[in-house]
């Protein structure tokens, strides 16, 4: 299954081709805030350095959030866009859930930055499903360190890009397979408050 996993809940965001789990070819957007610029020549870049077109895609992934209000915005209007146009299944993802589906059995708080020192989390037990331990917590980053013994997983990971699209594409294949495609109509972002509409 060919899945174009879409993540423009961080500051920077990035896009990435995934033949099931293994990626083809992901990139991160070089500036923050920038996902209306970025997104829609990045989702061509990614087919080209893949040779493959959009209607090779068998699956569009998108993270509906928590994360950056405008950014969330412009990926998944753009996701449902492509899915409806070109009559593309379309499955979005939790941000937090996609980052814990990468630690099978672990402990893991992943996290998402809302705006300068401001973080959403939550604790998981990693895998696919991922199984969501805490409610959401709020805070800055020293607030979410050593949380109940959980490994904590932020943006300032080297690998946090790679970690959330592979966690999106994981994730929305499982849940695609389990439950089939989301409507592109009325597919929405995940918002919670600290400076976000509720």
């Amino acid at each position: 299954m060919l899945i174009l996993a879409i993540d423009t809940s961080w500051f920077k965001g990035g896009i990435g081709l995934f033949e099931d789990e293994t990626p083809l070819f992901y990139i991160t957007f070089p500036e923050e805030r920038k996902h209306a610029i970025y997104l829609p020549l990045y989702v061509q870049k990614v087919l080209n350095e893949s040779e493959k077109k959009l209607e090779d895609i068998s699956l569009i992934s998108v993270a509906l959030g928590p994360g950056s209000f405008t950014g969330l915005r412009v990926g998944i209007s753009l996701s449902k866009g492509l899915s409806y146009t070109l009559n593309i299944p379309i499955k979005g993802v939790g941000s937090l859930e996609a980052i814990a589906t990468n630690f099978k059995g672990q402990r893991v708080l992943p996290t998402v930055r809302l705006r300068k020192d401001f973080y959403v989390g939550a604790i998981f037990e990693g895998g696919v499903p991922p199984y969501r331990l805490s409610e959401i917590l709020s805070g800055n980053l020293s607030f979410f360190k050593n949380k109940e013994g959980a490994l904590l997983i932020s943006e300032s990971e080297q690998n946090y890009p790679f970690l959330i699209l592979r966690g999106i594409a994981r994730l929305s294949k499982y849940l695609f397979e389990m439950n089939g495609s989301d409507n592109p109509l009325t597919l929405s972002p995940i918002y919670i408050g600290g400076g976000q509409p509720t």
